[in-house]
């Protein structure tokens, strides 16, 4: 029979246990949930989706308890109402048999009911768990862009430390070439302010002592005077500027010297080729302008040599492609022209 009071109470004990075993399940999840190192958000909605539980089950367990009361009920009148009774007795039993069947149809609708509320929880708690999983993957997401967001950052300011640290280098180099013109330009002056001093000092000395009438004696004086002074402004001052040259670290100086050198050799061989008709010229004070267009030479204050040769030299040197014909001279200092 489909109403059958102990098939009613089999159908009541079997959902009690299918209530059970979630209630088990919820359980498990949530000490899995917790041995697994999971987040206490997630811990704590298992918890309250576990203690929501609790009520229902038990509310379920009295729930069978009083379907099984009924069934023993139902049996009784049921073998109640197979012995001899009046017919007005058997119809209020099969009316009271008939409201009790109706009873238990409603607290089954109750079950299902509560079965439904129990799958809806079961339902929110997956949701919440994926929200968290969710969560989770923003959160490892946002770190990483954060740890990123710091290594740019470094990079950058590793790069503007490279770029101060180059123009600190260039600062540097200027510096030593302004030293070193500095130490050029100071000895440059010295030199021609003491020896134009000395040759002044010596010229009123012989005047003062051999007087007006023996001015031949004090022209070969100065005469003497300049052939110590020439070798001096030609040769040892240069000599002095290229040894500091080299040892610093400007090019701007290297420059200087290399070119004075250079017109210095092309002036010598010129020299040495024109002297039969250098000699024929009644020129006496050409020895004079030699001496001072080499001090205009090799002075720092001028750097005629570099002048002379950027504007006439170079070209014609690069004109015939004198340029790129051997290896390139390293210096020392690792200084060098490109």
């Amino acid at each position: 029979m489909p109403n059958d009071p102990v098939n009613l109470s089999d159908k009541f004990g079997s959902n009690l246990s299918d209530a059970d075993a979630n209630l088990q399940l919820l359980k498990e999840q949530a000490a899995q949930s917790q041995g697994a190192g999971s987040s206490q958000l997630e811990i704590e909605k298992l918890k309250l989706q576990a203690d929501k539980v609790e009520p229902e089950h038990a509310k379920l367990e009295l729930q069978a308890d009083r379907a099984e009361v009924k069934a023993e009920k139902l049996e009784f009148e049921a073998g109640k109402g197979g012995s001899k009774c009046t017919d007005h007795e058997l119809e209020a039993a099969k009316a009271k048999l008939k409201a009790d069947r109706l009873e238990l149809e409603a607290e089954k609708t109750q079950l299902r009911v509560a079965l439904a509320q129990l799958k809806a929880s079961q339902s929110q708690l997956e949701h919440a768990k994926s929200q968290l999983e969710k969560l989770e993957t923003a959160r490892s997401y946002l770190e990483a862009a954060e740890a990123q967001a710091d290594i740019d950052k470094l990079e950058d300011e590793k790069a503007k430390l490279r770029i101060k640290a180059s123009q600190l280098e260039a600062d540097k180099s200027k510096l030593e070439a302004a030293k070193s013109q500095f130490e050029l330009s100071r000895f440059g002056l010295t030199f021609v302010y003491k020896g134009a001093l000395a040759v002044f000092i010596i010229g009123e000395l012989a005047l003062v002592a051999y007087g007006r009438a023996r001015m031949g004696r004090l022209l070969d004086l100065l005469t003497h005077a300049q052939s110590l002074a020439e070798p001096a402004i030609t040769l040892l001052y240069p000599l002095y500027g290229s040894v500091i040259a080299i040892e610093s670290t400007s090019k701007v100086d290297d420059e200087q010297w290399l070119a004075y050198w250079i017109l210095y050799s092309i002036l010598t061989l010129m020299e040495m080729v024109l002297q039969p008709i250098l000699e024929w010229i009644p020129v006496w004070y050409m020895d004079t302008m030699k001496l001072i267009f080499s001090a205009w030479l090799v002075l720092p204050q001028f750097r005629g040599a570099a002048f002379i040769y950027d504007t006439f030299v170079r070209q014609h040197l690069k004109k015939y492609a004198w340029f790129g014909c051997g290896p390139q001279h390293k210096s020392p200092n690792g200084k060098g022209r490109t």
